[in-house]
């Protein structure tokens, strides 16, 4: 019986340069290809270790390998001279490229997403045709969503059920690239309706404030008769529309895209008169008066505020940016006394303080000042807003 004396490692060893080199490049242009598409998972992750590590092994290997020596104890000369200048090149460029590739690829992921995709998966419930529960949601968010090119709705074409809970929600939406999954759940028992909806946010704009337990799975409940009349239906996806709103909103918000942050706040607001539990419509308010206020507006930004502080009375940071929108229109007392109204309503609130402190010194209110900066101090362990209390109490004379 022949038996098989192949050395394996030598016949890779003597294998061609370039159908290693071939199969480098091929293997990392695939790599690549995965890594464009969204897929960061460990077989992407192998082809671009094979390539980036196949390709630098072969530019060491063109670089660096000699002729056997022609005496004992010698070098020999370069094998491969015509090659090495490229091969000490790709020595550099290969893992500059795919740290430079890899680099660019996490840094758009950290990007706003262009599109963002809404998914709404069946509301799990007796008699789905007869009620619509999901028809009703879905409707209402195509309609209202329908004049903005960066929001896209889609149906998920099943329900998730309360047993298999947010992880299921979730894998669903990062399946589909969504940014927001809406789901749940309905009974009818009795007279009474039990309901629960999830407003699942896969990927949280920044400055995203936290949604209230209704919108987390809270069971609420309502008289069948509501959902018989359709009544809950016009309001659950009233309601939907009004957290997808603001939500598509606080994108724009966080991209400084004010425009398109105002006119997706005002269609928040616009969705439904009655006061939203998961999400009072003072914070829309709030948000809207900054996006009026960094665009200049600022009598439009401090009626935001006003209908924010009389919706939430206890607003500190509604009264503070109100102070600043005062500050802007050189209307110093006004702008004093709503930091102080912060102050009051928290009295932790070092921007607060640093900004009241600051206009009691162009006043020519010293000591006042003085006390403001020194609470600056106190309160705060931020260097920056440190460093500020610092810089004012030396130009006051404070050492």
């Amino acid at each position: 019986m022949a038996h098989n004396n192949r050395n394996w490692p030598d016949f890779i060893k003597n294998l061609p340069g370039w159908i290693t080199g071939f199969i480098a490049f091929v293997t990392a242009v695939v790599g690549f290809a995965k890594l464009w598409q969204g897929d960061t998972g460990l077989v992407t992750i192998v082809l671009l270790a094979i390539g980036a590590g196949g390709g630098i092994l072969g530019c060491a290997y063109l670089a660096f390998k000699r002729t056997p020596p022609l005496v004992s104890g010698g070098k020999g000369t370069w094998q491969y001279p015509r090659w090495r200048p490229w091969a000490l090149a790709g020595l550099v460029i290969i893992p500059l490229l795919t740290a430079g590739g890899v680099g660019y690829h996490r840094y758009q992921q950290a990007q706003p997403p262009t599109q963002v995709i809404l998914l709404i998966a069946d509301f799990d419930g007796p008699e789905p045709q007869k009620y619509g529960v999901t028809d009703a949601v879905l409707n209402k968010l195509c309609q209202a969503l329908a004049r903005y090119d960066d929001v896209q709705v889609e149906a998920l074409g099943r329900a998730i059920t309360e047993a298999e809970g947010s992880a299921a929600a979730r894998a669903a939406g990062e399946e589909r690239k969504a940014a927001i999954v809406i789901w749940g759940w309905y009974r009818t028992p009795g007279a009474i309706v039990p309901m629960s909806v999830h407003f699942e946010v896969l990927r949280p704009p920044k400055y995203m404030p936290e949604l209230r337990p209704e919108a987390k799975g809270l069971v609420q409940t309502m008289a069948v008769a509501e959902l018989e009349s359709f009544t809950l239906q016009t309001q659950l996806s009233a309601e939907m529309a009004y957290l997808s709103l603001f939500t598509v909103g606080m994108a724009r918000y966080a991209a400084e895209d004010w425009d398109g942050a105002i006119t997706r706040f005002s269609d928040a607001l616009s969705q439904t008169a009655e006061r939203v539990p998961a999400l009072d419509p003072g914070i829309i308010y709030f948000s809207r008066g900054f996006a009026y206020a960094a665009k200049g507006e600022y009598d439009r930004g401090i009626a935001d505020y006003d209908q924010a502080i009389q919706l939430q009375p206890d607003f500190a940071e509604a009264y503070s940016n109100r102070g600043d929108a005062y500050m802007f229109k050189h209307d110093y007392d006004r702008a004093i006394a709503d930091y102080g109204q912060a102050i009051q309503l928290q009295p932790d609130f070092v921007v607060a303080y640093h900004n009241r402190g600051f206009f009691y010194q162009l006043m020519g209110k010293k000591e006042k000042a003085i006390a403001d900066f020194r609470k600056v101090l106190e309160l705060s362990d931020d260097p920056f807003w440190r460093q500020q209390a610092e810089e004012q109490l030396k130009a006051l004379g404070v050492k």
